[in-house]
This record gives C-alpha cells, sequence and structure tokens, in this order.
C-alpha cells in the first residue's frame, strides 16, 4: 500500500512481490528517496503512515518521538 500511495507503478511492485524482500518497506522508502527531488521528508513519511490507507499510527508515534514533526 505505501508503494502505490508513493506512486511506485503496478508491475515495478509485482516484481519486488516476486522476490520475497526481507525488508519491503526499506526498498519502497529507498525507492522513493531516490526518485524525488528534494527527497521526501520525516514529515511527510509521518503523514503517509497516519493515513487511513495505512492506518499506522504506532509508527507515526515513533516518528513523533524521535523527529519534531
Amino acid at each position: 500500500v505505501l508503494a502505490r500511495l508513493i506512486g511506485v507503478d503496478e508491475p515495478e511492485i509485482d516484481h519486488w512481490s516476486s522476490q520475497n524482500l526481507q525488508y519491503p518497506a526499506g526498498r519502497v522508502i529507498s525507492t522513493w528517496c531516490n526518485s524525488t527531488s528534494p527527497p521526501p521528508t520525516v514529515a511527510q513519511l509521518y503523514f503517509l503512515l497516519s493515513t487511513n490507507q495505512l492506518n499506522r499510527l504506532d509508527l507515526a508515534r515513533h516518528i513523533e518521538t524521535m523527529y519534531r514533526i
């Protein structure tokens, strides 16, 4: 879901899924950071984690404890 939210193409997502990656979110975030200029901010990641589509408030809270959002 994160990959779709940041705009990764479906064929790329399908390719990653077929690879059974150990850290798929790491691949998504790495791709996101390398494909946009300027790179995404911690605040943007926090926002995506907090969306209804992801609903990962637990991870968003961890970011809140480490960074000023």
